[in-house]
Formats: structure tokens, sequence, C-alpha cells
């Protein structure tokens, strides 16, 4: 008999992390001007890119109980974080500012008050009138010479890590740094709810603005493939799959998250109808299914999830909810049912004596409409359950590292004939 507990308590963990960092909540007047403030913005940027570290004498003592907080659950002097005396923009001159002394870090986070009834106000009433400024305010920010024209709604996993010992995450927004696609460098800004078990003196809220600028360009780790008139940007998530690797850690769950996506794209000279681009991403997915099972992959069946209480509705959903807050669902991201899941209790070695498992989930992203060039997305998590979670095995790493390349290499295979 198929045993499926590995692979869909893989689901309700991801589903628990989902539903624990999705709040609701609001700001009457939520500040959507931070971010398209060019000058200001682009004075930070250049002065983090010198990569100049902040002398003892431009650092203070905090004054505020958030602030000594923060320091103190980030270490103490141990942290090697200093709260800034001052700021040289005008933009910052009511923010509490921190950077880290340490060499080749560009990285500041700044913080005010702000009101948790505020930004509840803001998110119950995104629909009807935020949506529009959120767009006007993204499109201005995307105009700074700074920017490489690219701005976006944040997830919940990008929150600056050291605003993780005072605050959990709401909302925000994100600008990337740089000249073209790809970039190292972002600025955030956005809204959080305080931790309420620091009692005394504090805001239920605060607004933050982030900067993480690296000081010298590297590549991210996105890389592009041209076959005919596809193009095909890949996309690994080490960031945040470290992130939700560590969140899983703390819930005591064994697993090992590994994230990659293919986004695709076709120059043609013709309309192609919605229905023929979705056709191709199926096309796709079967293609991957028969490969994995060829590779001794066992398919979770429809069947096999509604055991447990679940539907590929609700799996969509809570995929839905990771999304970031914000995101045009009428023209942007939407999950397909047509999802993958299959797991292998066969190899690599960690699954001996029933040890361990690997499963690999394969979702679909639609095509956005009204763009002619956009095919979707295939966007695949494989899985380490159990044994097969220790990141420091090489067995595992390596065999993860082969399924991602017979996967990619049938992907190909079928735009090829498309």
């Amino acid at each position: 008999m198929r045993n499926f507990s590995r692979p869909l308590t893989v689901l309700r963990g991801l589903a628990l992390l989902a539903t624990a960092s999705v709040y609701t909540l609001a700001y009457a007047e939520i500040n959507l001007g931070v971010l398209s403030e060019c000058k200001d913005i682009a004075s930070v940027v250049n002065e983090l890119k010198k990569g100049a570290l902040p002398a003892a004498d431009e650092c203070k003592l905090p004054q505020r109980n958030l602030e000594y907080t923060l320091m103190q659950r980030a270490g103490g002097k141990q942290s090697k974080l200093c709260l800034l005396k001052s700021t040289s923009v005008d933009l910052l001159s009511d923010f509490a500012c921190f950077r880290y002394s340490t060499p080749a870090n560009g990285a500041m986070t700044c913080f005010r008050r702000a009101r948790l009834k505020d930004i509840t106000a803001y998110k119950q009433d995104y629909e009807r009138k935020g949506a529009t400024m959120v767009q006007d305010y993204l499109a201005a920010a995307s105009q700074c010479k700074v920017s490489n024209g690219n701005s976006s709604v944040t997830p919940y996993v990008a929150f600056p890590k050291v605003l993780t010992f005072i605050a959990k995450f709401e909302f925000g927004f994100t600008t990337f740094i740089g000249d073209g696609r790809k970039t190292d460098s972002i600025i955030q800004h956005g809204y959080a709810r305080t931790d309420a078990s620091i009692t005394s003196d504090i805001p239920d809220a605060i607004e933050y603005i982030s900067f993480n600028i690296s000081p010298t360009q590297k590549q991210s780790a996105v890389n592009e493939k041209k076959i005919g008139k596809w193009t095909i940007e890949i996309k690994k998530h080490d960031d945040y799959d470290k992130e939700i690797n560590s969140e899983l850690r703390k819930k005591h769950l064994r697993l090992l998250i590994q994230s990659i996506d293919y986004d695709l794209e076709k120059q043609s000279e013709t309309d192609i109808p919605i229905t023929k681009k979705i056709a191709i991403l199926d096309d796709i997915q079967k293609n991957i299914s028969s490969s994995l099972i060829n590779e001794k992959f066992t398919l979770i069946r429809d069947e096999d999830f509604t055991k447990i209480g679940l539907t590929r509705k609700k799996i969509i959903e809570e995929a839905d909810k990771k999304m970031a807050f914000g995101v045009d669902k009428r023209n942007q991201i939407q999950v397909g049912e047509n999802i993958l899941m299959v797991f292998n209790t066969h190899q690599p070695a960690c699954t001996e004596k029933n040890s361990g498992a690997v499963a690999v989930y394969s979702f679909l992203v639609l095509p956005m409409k009204d763009v002619a060039s956009d095919f979707g997305s295939v966007m695949l998590t494989f899985t380490g359950i159990d044994n097969c979670s220790d990141s420091l095995r090489s067995d595992v790493q390596d065999y993860l590292a082969r399924l991602n390349e017979v996967i990619k290499k049938k992907i190909f295979l079928v735009l090829q004939s498309h």
C-alpha cells in the first residue's frame, strides 16, 4: 500500500507557514510616498554602495524601549548593531536607523511609530481604494534613476531579518536597484505589527524602510535560456528557501525545501489565445510527470488527499496566501488547478529502511491576461522529508540537483516542439 502521510504532511507544514504569516490589518493614512522620494533614495543608496562602516562616534545608545529591545534581542553589544545618531537625508529624519558594523555590509533598516488600526483600515479598504494608489506608488518608485524599473509588493519572507526581533510583517513594497533585470540590491518600505510581549511604552505597529545594497554587484540567482523564440528565465530562491527552512525547523518539522521557477516568454507576431498557452503548460506538466514516474516516483492522486481533508482548491488557496498582500489577481499571479505531486521512498540513500522520502510539487502559474509574450511559469518545490531533510547530506543535494536537470531538459524539449 502506498504511504502518502509524509508528502501530504509537507503540504500541511507549508499551509501552516502560510497562514501563520498572513494577517488582516490597516492605517487610514498609510504613507505611500517613500520609495518615490528619488533624490533622497539615491543619496542613501550611493552612500551605502561605498561600503564604509559607521564609526563609533556615529552611533548612540537606544533612547526608546523598542530600540533598546531590538538591540538586546539582536545580541546586545555583541550584535555589532549601530543605532545611528543621524542620517543624511530628510526622508529618514524621524526614523530610528540601524546599521551593522561589519565589513562589506550595505544594509540599513529604519523604523518609526505607526498604528495598527490604520494598517487594518488600509487593508480592509484595499480593493475599493488602496489598490489603485499602490499601483501609482509602485509606478512612481520604478521611475527613480537608481531603480531598474521594477517595483512590486513584498512577500512576507522578504521582511528584514533584524526587525523580526520586535515585529511581524504585515505588508510592504519593494523596488529593485540596478540597470537590468538581474540585481542583488533592494529597498523595502512597509508596515509591521510589534511584538505584544514587549509591554512598556511601545507602539502597536511600525513603519519601516530597509536598504539592502550590495557594495559590489554580483550575479543574482537568475539564469536565462534562449530556445528559438522562447526565453526561459530560471529563478532559484535561495534566500526565501533559507527563511522557510528556518521556520520549519522552529516548528520541529523535518522538512527541507528547495524551490525553483521557470518563467516562460515567447515573441510572436500574432496573439496566441490564452487557452493555447495553458495547453502548453499542461503539456509541460504531463511530461514532468512522466519523467518523474520513470525515476520511480509515485503519483499522489485526488482521492489520496481527500483522505486527510485536502482538495486541489484548498491547496491553491494556500498557495495564494503565500503571495504578497496587494498582488492584483485580476491580471497577475494565478495558480492553475493542474498540480503535480509525486514522492519517492526508494532513492536516494536517505530513504533506506523507510527512514525518509523525497517529494516534488509542481504548480503552474497561468499566463497574465493581455500580455502577449507571457506564457506563465512552472513553480517547482523539491522537498526532503525526515532523514532526507538534512541539508548537509551530499546524497540529498546531489539527488535534488539531478532531478532538477531531468525536469529542465524535459521543459526545454516540450518548448522546442511548440
